[in-house]
């Protein structure tokens, strides 16, 4: 096939021959821009490779690199690349691999927006607001009527307090942080952590997706969920408490074993999570 001399151009540093874009843009969702050119079939491993990006452990330290963005929108960042082998003046032969050898591969290259700033920001989070169900002690009373009599304890109604649910998710590891994630599963903040000061943020869990970058190498996703109450996971309502400077009584205290002083929930530096 004859090759058009005019189109010819430098793309991540291999001979190319555009054959057009197309662009979309929305208000909502998605934008996407495709390019689409032909290369030599030896040189589309190159640009693949190069394109894709992703993030590699070396010498124990992890190294991320963002994937090419679109040129006339860098908010668009490499999606996917199609690639259709084409055949050369002389026909097909085989490959060193066994693979038919094409001459020609026509690349169609996909940018498409993401939720997150690839090389800015490490991924995503979300807020959940909603309230949750506290039991009161039923040794004491905690309430009482107008007239100074106390509510009989049984007979108190738990109160509901408000519970924020941080769902933060973490783009492109290179490692899958198994052993860090199991030593800080349901431990609290011990200093200040995504905004919550020490004691109120709860680790609850964690989620992982696995996928392969373009030269066979793991990455993952990993999604994080954190409990924040303000009152703080290892405080309890003790009614006979006092609120300093206030004639207000029954406040959050913090409780701990009698034997041994152990607090109900162990605490623990979370930040290596988001590290």
């Amino acid at each position: 096939m004859a090759l058009d001399s005019t189109t010819t151009i430098t793309f991540l540093g291999v001979q190319v021959w555009d054959e057009g874009t197309e662009e979309h843009f929305v208000r909502t969702g998605n934008s996407s821009a495709v390019r689409t050119m032909l290369c030599a079939w030896e040189d589309r491993v190159t640009i693949i490779n190069q394109i894709r990006g992703g993030g590699e452990e070396v010498g124990g330290y992890y190294f991320y690199t963002p994937s090419v963005v679109y040129p006339d929108a860098t908010f668009l960042p490499f999606d996917s690349v199609h690639v259709e082998g084409l055949p050369g003046e002389n026909g097909l032969s085989v490959g060193p691999n066994g693979l038919v050898a094409y001459k020609y591969a026509r690349l169609r290259i996909t940018y498409k927006s993401l939720d997150y700033f690839d090389g800015v920001t490490n991924g995503t989070m979300s807020l959940d607001f909603a309230t949750q169900t506290i039991g009161l002690p039923r040794s004491v009373p905690t309430y009482q009527f107008p007239d100074g009599t106390p509510l009989a304890p049984q007979d108190s109604p738990p109160i509901r307090v408000g519970i924020v649910t941080i769902v933060q998710t973490r783009k492109n590891l290179a490692a899958l942080p198994t052993s860090l994630v199991q030593s800080l599963a349901g431990c609290v903040n011990l200093i200040s952590f995504l905004g919550g000061s020490a004691g109120t943020v709860l680790f609850d869990g964690a989620h992982a997706d696995r996928r392969l970058t373009t030269l066979g190498a793991e990455n993952w996703d990993m999604t994080y969920k954190f409990l924040y109450l303000a009152s703080g996971w290892n405080n309890l309502l003790q009614p006979s408490s006092k609120v300093s400077g206030s004639s207000a009584v029954g406040t959050f205290q913090q409780v701990a074993r009698i034997s041994g002083g152990q607090t109900m929930y162990q605490t623990a530096d979370l930040s290596p999570l988001l590290d």
